[in-house]
């Protein structure tokens, strides 16, 4: 049984670089929002698509993607404020943690990137209002 759903993203700040500085150097334009927009913070790759990938099947196109574009991330390693991998997705019944390979977090290392988690959970041993 997979996830019911899952999602990850590459990210990359635009606080001191715009969109277009961004797709220069990496040579790849931004993925659009559901509307069709770009981001307006963000220069992003959304692994997930309509038929919403596994989570590992994400990760493991994220690290292809790392790979991929490393000279073009690794410059803007050193010239944008953040890059970051966000991943979020609704475990497994049971399941509360996720793994990374290490082709991915040293590609991660490499080019300056931080992980950033987002679980959701429909847990309600606690109290749900």
């Amino acid at each position: 049984m997979q996830e019911s759903w899952a999602r990850v993203s590459l990210r990359v700040s635009l606080d001191v670089l715009s969109l277009g500085d961004v797709e220069g150097i990496l040579g790849r334009s931004t993925d659009l929002d559901a509307k069709g927009r770009p981001g307006v913070n963000w220069w992003k790759v959304d692994f997930y698509g309509e038929g919403y990938e596994s989570l590992d099947s994400q990760l493991d196109l994220l690290a292809e993607t790392i790979q991929m574009y490393r000279s073009g991330l690794i410059d803007l390693g050193r010239r944008a404020i953040d890059i970051n991998v966000l991943i979020g997705w609704e475990p497994r019944r049971g399941q509360d943690s996720v793994g990374f390979d290490a082709n991915l977090i040293a590609g991660l290392a490499e080019i300056g990137g931080r992980i950033i988690l987002d679980t959701v959970t429909d847990d309600c041993e606690h109290v749900c209002e």
